[in-house]
C-alpha cells in the first residue's frame, strides 16, 4: 500500500494555520497571567503590614467592612477596602472606584507616596488578553513609582468574554473620572498625570489618550507609556477567531468596529508625548502595528520613543528591568513641570 498523497484542499491554509498557532499563544499566556498574580497575592499577603489608618485622608472610611458588597472584578482573597504601610508609601488596597448598572464593583490599589503631596499621578492597566489578570498584574510597577514620588493607581477592569469591547475602556474612563474626583484625598496634582499599560492594557492606555470619551474633552494625560501592547486590531486576519470572545465578532464580519477599537485609528496631532517598548521576539502583539503608530505620531510632530527589547518574547519583556526604567524615566521628564 501506498501513503496516501495530500491534495492542496487537504493542506491547512496559512489562516488557519495562523489560528492554530495563536490559540496556543493565547492559552500559554492566560496560565503565565494566572500564575504571576498568584504569585503577587501570595507575597501580598506574606509582606504586607497594616499601619495607622487615620494618618490618610478617609482611611478610616476605607478600613471599614462592607455588608452585602456586590460581586468585585477580580476580587482577591485579601480584605476589601485596606490600608498597608511601607517604608516609602502607603498603598490603599480593593479601593471600590465604581460600579456599573450590572452591580459589579470595580476595584483599584492606590500607591501614595509619604509627604504632603500633591504628586504627579500615573493610571496602570494591567494586561491579560482583556479576559483575564488583574491590578496585581501592576504591582511592582506601581511601587517603583511610589518610590519616586508617583501616586499609582492601579486597576481592575471587566473582562470578556462576558463583558465585550467597549466595556474595557468604558471602564478606563471612569478610573481615571475618579482619578480627578478624588486628587485631593489621594495627593494627586491634577495637572501632572500619566497613563501606563501593557499588552491588553498598553493597548487600553493609548486608547484612552488619544480618544476623548464624548469626542470632544480630552482627559488632562500628559503622557503614555505602553509596553507590548495592541495598538492596530486590523493586522490579525480576517477570520481569525480568537478576537471574537472580545470584539463579539470577526474582522471580516465587523471590519469598522476593528477599525474603531484601534487606537492607530484616532492617533492626531493633539496627542501626549508616547514611549513604548516591545519585544524583539513578541509574537502576541504585532510589533509592525507599533512601528507604523510610532512612524506616523513621529510624522504628525507627536514626540513618541521607542525601544525594541531584544531576544524578548511578549511575557518576558513585561520583567525586563531596562525598560521599566526607561519608562518611568519617560514619564519623569514630562511630568517634570507643572503645566
Amino acid at each position: 500500500m501506498h501513503p496516501r498523497k495530500h491534495s492542496r484542499k487537504d493542506r491547512p491554509t496559512v489562516t488557519q494555520l495562523f489560528c492554530q498557532y495563536w490559540a496556543f499563544v493565547f492559552a500559554i499566556t492566560s496560565v503565565l497571567t494566572e500564575a504571576t498574580v498568584t504569585a503577587q497575592e501570595n507575597s501580598t499577603k506574606q509582606t504586607s503590614s497594616r499601619g495607622n489608618h487615620s494618618q490618610e485622608p478617609n482611611a478610616e472610611k476605607l478600613n471599614a467592612q462592607k455588608q452585602d458588597a456586590p460581586k468585585r472584578v477580580g476580587q482577591e482573597s485579601e480584605s476589601s477596602a485596606t490600608v498597608d504601610e511601607h517604608k516609602d508609601y502607603r498603598r490603599y488596597r480593593s479601593v471600590v472606584y465604581a460600579t456599573p448598572l450590572d452591580n459589579v464593583e470595580l476595584l483599584c490599589d492606590v500607591y501614595v507616596p509619604k509627604g504632603k503631596g500633591p504628586f504627579p499621578a500615573i493610571l496602570m492597566i494591567h494586561g491579560g488578553a482583556w479576559r483575564s489578570g488583574t491590578k496585581l498584574q501592576m504591582k511592582g510597577h506601581a511601587e517603583s513609582a511610589a518610590k519616586k514620588k508617583f501616586v499609582s493607581v492601579s486597576i481592575n477592569y471587566r473582562h470578556a468574554p462576558r463583558y465585550k469591547w467597549p466595556a474595557q475602556i468604558d471602564d478606563c474612563h471612569t478610573a481615571m473620572q475618579w482619578m480627578l474626583d478624588h486628587a485631593k484625598t489621594y495627593k494627586i496634582d491634577k495637572n501632572r498625570v500619566a497613563v501606563w499599560g501593557y499588552s491588553a492594557g498598553g493597548h487600553l492606555a493609548t486608547y484612552l489618550a488619544m480618544k476623548p470619551k464624548d469626542d470632544k474633552t480630552r482627559w488632562p494625560i500628559r503622557c503614555v507609556v505602553c509596553g507590548g501592547g495592541v495598538v492596530d486590531l486590523t493586522l490579525f486576519p480576517k477570520d481569525f477567531p480568537f478576537l471574537k470572545y472580545f470584539m463579539g465578532a470577526t474582522r471580516r464580519q465587523a471590519p469598522d468596529k476593528y477599525k474603531q477599537a484601534s487606537p492607530l485609528t484616532h492617533l492626531s496631532k493633539d496627542d501626549p508625548p508616547m514611549f513604548f517598548y516591545h519585544g524583539e521576539r513578541d509574537v502576541v502583539a504585532p510589533l509592525s502595528g507599533v512601528q507604523a503608530l510610532v512612524k506616523q505620531a513621529q510624522r504628525l510632530g507627536i514626540k513618541c520613543e521607542f525601544m525594541l527589547v531584544p531576544k524578548k518574547e511578549h511575557i518576558l519583556t513585561f520583567f525586563d528591568q531596562p525598560s521599566f526604567d526607561k519608562g518611568l524615566a519617560f514619564i519623569e521628564k514630562e511630568l517634570a513641570t507643572k503645566e
